[in-house]
């Protein structure tokens, strides 16, 4: 049973389509999900350039412009969608029996793969990470599209650079939770000129630090390469990063990691006075983002201790680093400064 979000990750990937159906006897799609999918083609098929949005931060719905060029792109995939969905087992769904309270006109498209592999014991393909939770819950089997393609790969049906091609553009396309792939990731960020993009929202995914040493070496050498290039786009990338590391963790562990990661950020800056004031105000708000406390005074007291183990002289790494807290706002100034002193008693 094949639901909506897997069919959208297929239209990204079309070429790879064929070698995922050819995987399955069957793949049976709900009729609700085939309406949903029909009906956003035919919205898009509009090509309008201006769309309705929620913006958290301001709490009021907002309009957001796209390109003519995204637009085109958007109907062309939902076309793609459609046709792919209907050229499939298509099965009616009555009544949500597994989902009563909730069969309304808004959630039949999202819930019917799963009343119907519940009814007939088969397995659904999805790439939403909630449903395949909802589905575990009710003891569904469920997998992504990603499992299949390195099913296909382990079976010798599909070539490992196919794969890696097709995770490439899959990440160039903002799909969250993929795979982490430090050479992918730094390819998409160079194309971006590391301007905050698909990349940078990968490195706020939580399940993107499974192997936090791996993703630590990439975020150094990333931010050395914003430092040198445009250090403008330092503190964005700070702030995805504490919210993919330190995301739901207790609050004493997300302002350990934003002190953490505003420790390192700063060094490979090479404590630039500047950038420093800039980076700890988006330490701070990815910090009160998880429930965390402010990290300046962490970042203080771990950026002393590596200028008085890499000088051998404490008031001297003292007197440095009173320069680097030169361009904070007074406030953040006179903390820092009783962090020093805090730590020299």
């Amino acid at each position: 049973m094949i639901e909506p979000s897997a069919v959208h990750l297929a239209s990204l990937i079309p070429d790879r389509w064929p070698d995922m159906r050819a995987a399955f006897a069957h793949v049976q799609v709900p009729d609700a999900s085939l309406q949903d999918i029909s009906a956003a083609r035919d919205g898009l098929a509009l090509r309008s350039t201006a769309s309705m949005t929620w913006d958290a931060a301001s709490e009021r719905m907002v309009m957001v412009e796209i390109s003519e060029a995204d637009a085109d792109q958007l109907a062309e995939r939902a076309v793609w969608m459609a046709t792919t969905a209907i050229g499939l087992e298509v099965v009616p769904v009555g009544d949500l029996k597994q989902f009563s309270e909730m069969d309304g006109e808004h959630s039949r498209s999202w819930l019917a793969p799963l009343e119907l592999a519940k009814q007939h014991g088969v397995a659904v393909l999805s790439d939403d990470l909630a449903l395949r939770g909802l589905a575990r819950s009710l003891g569904i089997p469920t997998f992504g599209s990603i499992a299949v393609l390195d099913a296909l790969v382990a079976a010798g049906h599909l070539d490992r650079a196919a794969r890696d091609t097709a995770l490439l553009e899959l990440r160039r396309n903002w799909i969250a939770d993929l795979p982490f792939d430090a050479e992918q990731l730094r390819t998409v960020a160079e194309a971006d000129r590391w301007r905050p993009g698909p990349a940078y929202f990968a490195l706020a995914r939580p399940a993107t630090w499974q192997d936090r040493r791996q993703v630590l070496d990439f975020y150094r050498a990333g931010q050395r390469q914003i430092a040198a290039a445009d250090p403008a786009y330092l503190p964005d990338w700070l702030h995805a990063a504490i919210l993919g590391f330190a995301g739901g963790q207790p609050p004493a562990a997300a302002t350990f990691g934003a002190g953490l990661l505003l420790t390192v950020t700063t060094l490979q800056a090479n404590m630039d006075a500047e950038i420093f004031a800039e980076l700890v105000p988006a330490a701070r708000q990815a910090a009160t983002e998880l429930g965390g406390g402010d990290p300046l005074p962490q970042a203080v007291r771990d950026i002393a201790a590596v200028f008085i183990e890499a000088l051998g002289h404490a008031e001297g790494a003292r007197y440095a680093l009173l320069h680097a807290f030169s361009a904070l706002d007074p406030a953040d100034r006179l903390l820092a400064v009783r962090e020093l002193v805090n730590q020299r008693s």
